[in-house]
């Protein structure tokens, strides 16, 4: 499976169509050839211009004249909005997955959702984060914060465990593509978690979803369901599971 960053390269440069002077009006700009177009593609990333220029074929020289150009910038800065979307949608469908799989969990007896994990999803197109380039991070570190806090104001558990699992993935990714042995990585990842009152932020949300139910005159079977699931995440949370 290739990952976001992958399919949105091949995807803009399969379907980029190399302009052509012949028929263009004398004054008018042309465009980009499709070496340039990936040469700003490949702003995306944390890859050294030296070695963008060398997978390119073309000087280093030619690349940094390039990049500052007032036109190659302004499609570097649309690339990164256009990704930043992509990933974010991508978060989105991922939380539609998780709540299918949800809801297929809390159609099992409430003893078996008592004592039972969540299923999880897959989370492997974000493996090559660490190839992400600073204002890439930047520019997906803003969008996800803004989503993040609306999905705590909403009280969106599915939503926001779905952020908190690509937050943590993501940052795995970097540490390791950073050099950092996968076992240290997943420590860090979890600190970062910490350091940043995730944990407390998700512990209060849940508290208020089991609030919720509560406080309703009559409880559903689902509700409960819900409710006893949540405690029981609570509980393995307290215990350090």
């Amino acid at each position: 499976m290739n990952t976001i960053l992958q399919e949105f390269v091949k995807g803009k440069l399969g379907r980029y169509a190399e302009p052509q002077r012949a028929g263009t009006p004398r004054g008018d700009r042309i465009g980009f050839p499709k070496v340039k177009y990936n040469a700003a593609l490949l702003q995306l990333t944390n890859f050294q211009q030296t070695t963008i220029a060398s997978d390119l074929k073309v000087s280093c020289g030619l690349l940094y004249k390039w990049r500052w150009e007032q036109e190659f910038k302004e499609l570097v800065d649309k690339l990164h909005i256009e990704f930043t979307d992509v990933f974010m949608r991508t978060v989105r469908a991922k939380c539609q997955e998780k709540q299918r799989l949800d809801a297929e969990f809390f159609a099992k007896p409430i003893d078996e959702i008592a004592t039972t994990r969540m299923p999880t999803v897959s989370y492997d197109e974000f493996r090559d984060a660490g190839n992400y380039g600073h204002r890439l991070r930047s520019e997906i570190r803003k969008e996800f914060d803004k989503v993040l806090q609306e999905a705590i104001e909403k009280n969106d558990i599915p939503l926001m465990a779905t952020l908190f699992d690509v937050d943590y993935v993501v940052t795995y990714y970097s540490l390791v593509a950073d050099g950092i042995p996968p076992d240290e990585a997943q420590r860090h990842a979890r600190a970062q978690y910490d350091l940043a009152s995730l944990k407390d932020k998700a512990n209060s949300v849940i508290l208020r979803e089991i609030k919720a139910i509560l406080m309703r005159p009559a409880i559903s079977d689902d509700e409960r369901k819900r409710g006893v699931y949540w405690v029981s995440v609570l509980e393995r949370l307290f215990e350090g599971k």
